[in-house]
């Protein structure tokens, strides 16, 4: 496995990052946005090992994701797919380019919930070890993504203007969708087994209550990790492999 190392040492996961970091006014995305950059929407295939780590950064459990995109040009449809080896799969089916929400699918082995999203509203039913738990409609009052693409709508968002951006995603309890916000852009890089160094973004964004850093290939735009929580309740880490 591939061990990301920054040429600038994190020693604390949610401090300030660097002297780079640059913060402007915000700016809100929304589906459809000519801000949104389609061409790093490609078909692809990627594995992140994913771990939960405990306040005493000891690891408490892990697993292997495999993240799957695939561009229809033909139906204008892009399906992201994250299958976990722990039996969890979740689909999303969004609208190409623009990335407006069709529907999701996301199954673990004692629950199923399935959302079929409209203009008036998100339609979900859900399961729970094989009995319906929830069938109904969601109401929704602001433009939003589906939340399952937070790291694809990063990839494709204006970031090398390093200027903090906003978007809503789908929240069943939030009629208002949840604000995910980019509060501070940074530059570094990773220093490869070779001595090469390799260009990335990192990203300080903020959900409600949490926070997390999302490590981006400048070139490629990929996520190639990400952390969520803190170093004093613990933390969810996702890397590449």
């Amino acid at each position: 496995m591939k061990t990301l190392k920054l040429k600038t040492p994190l020693l604390i996961l949610f401090c300030l990052l660097s002297a780079e970091s640059i913060s402007f006014a915000q700016t809100i995305i929304f589906p459809g946005d000519t801000a949104i950059h389609n061409q790093y929407l490609k078909n692809y295939s990627l594995f992140h090992k994913i771990s939960w780590v405990d306040k005493n950064n000891q690891t408490t459990r892990e697993a292997v994701l495999n993240l799957v995109t695939r561009v229809d040009s033909i139906k204008h449809t892009i399906t992201y797919l994250q299958i976990r080896n722990d039996g969890k799969k979740d689909s999303s089916v969004s609208v190409f380019p623009g990335l407006m929400p069709i529907s999701v699918v996301s199954k673990g082995n004692d629950f199923k919930n399935k959302y079929d999203y409209s203009e008036d509203g998100v339609v979900v039913h859900s399961e729970k070890k094989g009995q319906p738990a929830f069938d109904g409609r969601k109401p929704v009052k602001k433009g939003y993504f589906d939340s399952y693409l937070n790291e694809l709508i990063l990839s494709t968002l204006p970031v090398e203007k390093l200027q903090p951006l906003q978007f809503y995603v789908f929240d069943e309890n939030k009629p208002e969708g949840s604000l995910i916000e980019i509060t501070k852009i940074s530059l570094d890089l990773i220093v490869g087994p070779n001595g090469h160094n390799t260009p990335i973004y990192i990203l300080n964004v903020k959900s409600g209550a949490l926070d997390f850093l999302v490590f981006m290939d400048k070139a490629t735009r990929q996520v190639i990790k990400t952390v969520y929580g803190s170093n004093t309740s613990g933390y969810f880490v996702k890397e590449k492999i």
